[in-house]
């Protein structure tokens, strides 16, 4: 089996000069979700090297993984921003926050350490989101002041001259009309991605996964191109829960990248492990991953704690 690709060393524009998304990783792409403290850096690299030889590679071609969501003002609080690791690469880094400059010096930050890419955090449904004022809680459902936060802060990320992909995720809104003004707001910004989770803010984890309006962003994205010479990859994001699913969803949404989180906690790439297998399988990982010296995270053990509880159940 053929390795995962890489992307290339040389940015690669679409005819109005947006980078385009990670046009090197063959289609169609699987996409690690960002998940706080769970998308770190070893489970990234373990879905990748799992990634080669899984079941899934029938449907997938690449493997792409986001960081957990980084709030900008923590990342402007370090003095040093340790660079990712080369075998991580390419990797997204996503960041949660509501001020533009604080966005970019952060965003800026993040290149500068080997970022790939970058992602705006418009999707988190949580109370801790509400409280700081950033994720789904800078879009309601109505055009408030909220949309001129998100957008400005999204125009800000597009114009930074960072000069690499810029993504926003995003949930649907009550309607669907609503999710599609919203989108045609969006793809007036340079941005190069959306990955669209297909439930609303109130529904978060639970309930009928909107695939319908995934499909309508994915053919307003591809009219977008035909009149304007403008590539927007569209990521469909939600409710997957093995790999038949997996199919599925690209079917009906059109789309030819998948991003898949919590679904990932419990069956890594869909391949039906035995728990405990499992389980002991990820614990050698990490042991080789930090035997190799290949970890800087001080909370690596008490993630990898947390990856065992999902893998057993507990």
């Amino acid at each position: 089996m053929e390795k995962v690709e890489e992307i290339g060393s040389l940015l690669k524009m679409d005819k109005e000069g947006v980078p385009l998304f990670f046009p090197d990783l063959e289609r169609p792409l699987f996409i690690l979700a960002p998940m706080i403290d769970q998308s770190d850096t070893p489970f990234r690299m373990y879905l990748k090297e799992k990634f080669n030889n899984c079941s899934l590679r029938s449907q997938f071609t690449s493997y792409l993984p986001y960081t957990p969501m980084l709030l900008s003002s923590t990342i402007n609080s370090l003095t040093n921003i340790p660079p990712f690791n080369p075998l991580d690469k390419p990797i997204i880094a996503q960041l949660g926050g509501n001020n533009p400059q604080c966005l970019v010096a952060a965003a800026q930050k993040l290149v500068d350490a080997g970022a790939d890419g970058i992602d705006l955090n418009l999707g988190c449904p949580t109370l801790a989101a509400k409280e700081l004022h950033i994720g789904s809680w800078l879009l309601s459902d109505d055009k408030s002041q909220d949309w001129t936060i998100a957008l400005t802060c999204i125009h800000a990320l597009c114009n930074a001259n960072l000069n690499v992909p810029i993504c926003v995720k995003i949930r649907t809104f009550k309607s669907d009309e609503t999710t599609l003004s919203f989108i045609h707001l969006l793809f007036q910004a340079r941005i190069s991605a959306v990955a669209i989770h297909g439930r609303t803010r109130a529904q978060n984890r639970s309930g009928r996964v909107n695939w319908n309006v995934i499909r309508e962003v994915y053919l307003l994205s591809k009219n977008l191109e035909k009149e304007k010479g403008r590539k927007i990859q569209v990521i469909a994001n939600g409710g997957v829960m093995s790999a038949d699913e997996a199919k599925l969803c690209l079917e009906q949404t059109l789309t030819d990248a998948l991003m898949s989180g919590e679904p990932q906690l419990v069956d890594p790439l869909f391949e039906g492990l035995l728990r405990k297998d499992l389980a002991l399988d990820y614990v050698q990982f990490v042991i080789n991953f930090k035997i190799k010296g290949l970890e800087t995270d001080e909370e690596t053990f008490e993630n990898t704690k947390q990856h065992l509880m999902h893998f057993l159940g507990l």
